[in-house]
């Protein structure tokens, strides 16, 4: 590792910078490389080097903060204005107040730093680590560099060059966006696991180093999406490469060539813009027989060479401006590992699930959204009580019912709830009318949404149960009835409850059954019975 040191110290210009650099690695980066070789477990790979190479450049991003002003004469008169160079808002959290808050000019005193260099160690060496190790990382870290707050994890914070302070990276109200014109799914909302990458992966782009974010179902695709389409400047030229299990290196060549201009005998963006290019399921490609993935490898040619051969005219095509951002699933299921050829490009990030308290508050701010003026009082007041029970009720299956090979589809994320959210939202508020039916509510699209995946009647008993025990401690209500929430009966075309009973119900589809094998040419011959019944009303339910 010293080796990579005095490479990067090389590159530092300022002197006193570059001899503060080269005491402070030497002193610090042994005991992280040892900490993390004998305590630290890697989501990918085993080497610690690739971790210091991606600390470099995260580091290597912030050398635009030692600039000079830019003096220029106004037009109007012989006034000389001092001009600040920086893009200063790339240095700050989206989701943090920092108006009024700049970031000065340095000429001496570089001990701030030490705290981006910590910043860099937790974001480079922490950042590949599993869940489980993160935590021992984290109070490593705190115990090494004392002037990290202590009251949550380090992943929790940031650190403000202007205020030379350690900050959460969200404070609750500063750029929360949330709007009916998107779908629910579609909805950033802010929290720390969020607004970190988010801040990361924007620096990042700004610099033009290619990112890797990889793990579980959390925020990978969501937040670089809301990047290239929201928050990025409009010098940006952002695309989207979504890969498959069928993509081919032709395709996927095509659609690349399609996202360029050729200029100056180079392919790319227009003039005067970056192109940034979201490949989604990277991990996605089978491999062949002999395990080379040939999408992948285009890929890692442009990273090698700088573009790729026109296989028509033998001719190599170089590619200009352009930094790729990609996702990728943990391998299983249809997914498969990537080549550390390829894998030692990109600056890597692993993304570990969502905590419960995060997931709890998606859900509250989501439903406060939706939950209006047209609403009653009583329920608007409720929205925590819902985002609790769905909690509990999600924690509790995520523990007791496991996705073995015979129960293989018993898999919980975030999307579930949000489908149920979404289940919700179909019911107009006019369809509301006091506390009892909007739990009723929820009570169908969760047995929408989870019951209705088992498939066995020990687990349908066991969420029933689980489900009543929920309602009757967080709402203080007993439901004994059979809800059932449909669009297609009472001559009512809005997603409502049904007073009718199942027996009603009955009645009421052999009679459309029959009146449609009147009309029909082609007669259905089917019996109708109640659990027939039950799974058509389930099915009315699309999202």
């Amino acid at each position: 590792f010293t080796a990579l040191i005095e490479s990067y110290v090389k590159t530092v210009e300022n002197e006193k910078l570059k001899e503060f650099m080269k005491f402070f690695l030497n002193e610090n980066i042994p005991k992280i490389i040892e900490f993390i070789d004998l305590k630290g477990k890697m989501e990918i790979g085993n080497n610690s080097l690739f971790m210091l190479k991606n600390m470099f450049k995260l580091l290597k991003c912030f050398d635009d903060i030692l600039r000079q002003p830019i003096y220029q004469e106004s037009q109007d008169s012989d006034e000389v204005k001092e001009i600040d160079p920086l893009n200063e808002s790339i240095y700050f959290s989206l989701f943090k107040k920092h108006e009024n808050q700049k970031i000065p000019f340095f000429k001496d005193d570089f001990s701030i730093f030490e705290n981006i260099v910590v910043f860099c160690v937790i974001w480079s060496f922490g950042a590949n680590l599993t869940e489980e190790t993160r935590e021992i990382f984290s109070d490593f870290i705190k115990s090494e560099f004392n002037f990290i707050p202590k009251e949550r994890s380090s992943f929790d914070y940031f650190y403000n060059i202007a205020n030379n302070s350690w900050e959460e990276w969200c404070d609750g109200f500063t750029g929360v966006q949330i709007t009916k014109e998107k779908p629910l799914e579609s909805q950033l909302i802010p929290t720390n696991e969020t607004a970190s990458i988010m801040y990361i992966s924007r620096l990042l782009v700004n610099h033009e180093v290619h990112m890797l974010l990889s793990g579980p179902e959390s925020c990978k695709t969501l937040v670089l999406k809301t990047l290239t389409n929201d928050v990025l400047e409009s010098k940006f030229d952002c695309r989207n490469l979504p890969f498959a299990n069928c993509s081919t290196s032709k395709n996927v060549l095509k659609v690349l060539r399609s996202f360029m201009q050729k200029r100056h005998g180079c392919f790319g963006p227009l003039d005067n813009q970056k192109l940034v290019i979201f490949l989604d399921n990277l991990n996605s490609i089978r491999p062949e027989i002999y395990g080379a993935q040939p999408p992948l490898e285009l890929i890692r040619q442009f990273f090698d060479y700088g573009g790729w051969y026109d296989t028509s005219k033998v001719e190599f095509q170089h590619v200009v401006d352009t930094t790729l951002l990609a996702a990728m699933g943990e391998p299983g299921g249809g997914l498969y590992t990537i080549s550390n050829r390829l894998l030692r490009h990109f600056f890597y990030i692993n993304i570990p699930k969502y905590s419960l308290e995060s997931m709890k508050k998606i859900i509250d701010d989501l439903l406060r959204l939706h939950l209006n003026d047209t609403y009653p009082t009583e329920v608007r007041k409720i929205s925590t009580k819902i985002a609790d029970a769905s909690i509990s009720i999600f924690e509790k299956c995520v523990q007791n019912l496991l996705p073995i090979p015979s129960k293989s589809h018993y898999i919980f994320s975030l999307r579930s709830l949000v489908r149920v959210l979404k289940g919700m939202m179909l019911c107009p508020s006019n369809e509301i009318k006091n506390e009892e039916e909007f739990v009723m509510l929820w009570k169908h699209e969760m047995l929408r949404e989870f019951h209705d995946r088992f498939n066995t009647n020990d687990d349908r008993d066991w969420f029933m149960n689980l489900l009543t025990e929920i309602i009757k401690s967080t709402f203080s209500i007993e439901i004994s009835k059979e809800v059932i929430f449909t669009d297609f009966i009472e001559n009512s075309s809005s997603y409502h409850q049904t007073k009718l009973s199942i027996d009603e119900i009955l009645d009421f589809c052999r009679n459309v059954l029959h009146e449609h094998n009147q009309e029909s040419s082609k007669p259905l011959d089917i019996v109708l019975f109640k659990e027939a019944i039950s799974h058509i009303t389930a099915l009315t339910r699309i999202l």
